[in-house]
């Protein structure tokens, strides 16, 4: 089986890797690695680790590293989609446009979230155009954010191979195996909503209904769920996705961000860039193993900062260690799809068309739900209680993804001013200023008309 990533040269490369060897390991049939990125510099430093990393785990895998998006692709049975276009410069820009005006500067929420859309969209059409026409058979597993939105857009376009897929839907069985000490295994879920406007509805241990006690449970919410607080969650009815804290707190959620001295995007940024400068002193990049220490260093330190700003006024003033239950990230997810194709049925949360299993939502509308995978494909599992509250903000963010993917397609300026006038988090925003700095700053966005 030929495995292709595209974006190869992101940071993240190397825990796919290592989750990757883990599989084969214990028995997936990978036994070619393929990856492509359109920077050769750093394509070739995550070549250079993955090398090192499959000779030292002693397994048989085929690594092939190449700029040409063709020859990448060919032949290939699954692709993996983590590209970013515009790069982290593009993230700070849309920062900069969004706090000029106001709004919330998240890369996958509201206004951001529309920015990195039209910019992500045109360029996964263009990738699924030509995997399909090289490898036609080939699954997509999209991981471009905003993953919900870009998935829903290849849907659209007829790429009906793409499965959207998410390293945060799923987090709460994660949490449970750590604080029960139980493997994840014996957990069961039902997760409903959107990609990054989520919960978890339903939790299940060896067959038994545990929601309730888990509800009950002000450690287990006090621990991973601090940023909203016991009557929040309780209200909400389910445990809430992080990027929740946006919609349910979006007052405090701006006054925080705003009130920070480096945005998300600079510090991203900032270490990114710590690393690939790293990467390039000899002393450093011509020995793996303290390249792959500078790379260690360097993920902790964006995970330590990630939300930074919403734990710090939890009680306790600290961040709960969400490393503890972090599994293997989106790579871990990517697997699990494909495992359960060829290993047997499997359920979990992925981002996918409805497909039915919601009644009040179209066929063909994207959510982000718990569906059982197999080897026939993917089925959208029917959440048996959906709370009202994440029902209604469900309702007027699925209007904004709709409109935003319509606007990309078509290129429509006026579709593209009315999407980000439905979101809720901007419905007091100037929104021809916003839609028109997003227009200026980025090339991409050029051909709305």
């Amino acid at each position: 089986m030929k495995l292709t990533v595209v974006g190869a040269g992101g940071i993240r490369m190397p825990l796919f890797v290592r989750s990757l060897l883990r599989r084969v390991a214990n028995g997936a049939p990978v036994d070619t690695l393929a990856m492509t990125d359109i920077r050769p510099e750093r394509l070739a430093t995550m070549e250079r680790l993955t090398r090192h990393l499959v000779e030292r785990a002693g397994a048989r895998m085929t690594v092939a590293a190449d700029p040409d998006l063709d020859r990448a692709l060919a032949g290939a049975d699954a692709v993996v989609l983590t590209i970013r276009p515009g790069f982290e410069d593009g993230r700070i820009v849309d920062e900069a446009i969004c706090r000029r005006h106001g709004v919330l500067g998240q890369e996958t929420v509201g206004a951001g979230g529309f920015s990195m859309a039209a910019r992500s969209i045109p360029q996964l059409l263009h990738i699924c155009g030509r995997a399909r026409a090289i490898a036609p058979g080939a699954v997509i597993l999209n991981f471009t954010n905003p993953s919900g939105i870009c998935t829903q857009a290849l849907h659209d376009a007829g790429f009906a191979r793409t499965i959207g897929i998410c390293d945060s839907a799923d987090n709460v069985k994660e949490y449970i195996a750590v604080d029960w000490g139980i493997s994840p295994d014996r957990i069961r879920s039902r997760v409903f909503g959107l990609n990054h406007l989520s919960g978890t509805t339903q939790v299940w241990v060896d067959g038994a209904d545990v929601t309730a006690r888990l509800m009950n449970d002000d450690a287990f919410i006090d621990k991973w769920f601090g940023i909203f607080g016991r009557s929040l969650v309780r209200e909400l009815g389910a445990f809430p996705n992080e990027y929740l804290y946006y919609y349910l707190l979006p007052e405090q959620a701006l006054a925080a961000t705003a009130a920070e001295t480096e945005t998300r995007g600079q510090k991203v940024k900032r270490l990114t860039d710590r690393f690939f400068a790293g990467a390039a002193d000899p002393a450093i990049g011509d020995d793996p193993e303290k390249l792959l220490a500078l790379h260690a260093a360097c993920l902790a330190d964006r995970s330590a900062s990630y939300m930074e700003y919403a734990w710090k006024d939890t009680a306790d003033g600290q961040r709960p260690n969400h490393q503890l239950a972090e599994g293997e990230g989106y790579a871990g997810v990517a697997l699990d799809v494909l495992e359960a194709k060829w290993r047997g049925p499997a359920e979990m949360a992925l981002i996918y068309p409805n497909r039915g299993a919601t009644a009040w939502m179209a066929e063909a509308d994207v959510i982000e739900t718990t569906c059982t995978v197999d080897d026939r494909g993917v089925t959208p599992l029917p959440p048996a209680t959906i709370p009202a509250r994440l029902r209604e903000v469900v309702r007027q963010v699925r209007i904004f993804e709709t409109l935003t993917v319509m606007a990309v397609r078509y290129q429509s300026a006026p579709l593209g001013r009315w999407a980000l006038a439905s979101h809720p988090l901007l419905d007091a925003a100037p929104v021809e200023k916003l839609f028109a700095d997003f227009v200026a700053a980025h090339a991409a966005l050029g051909a709305f008309r």
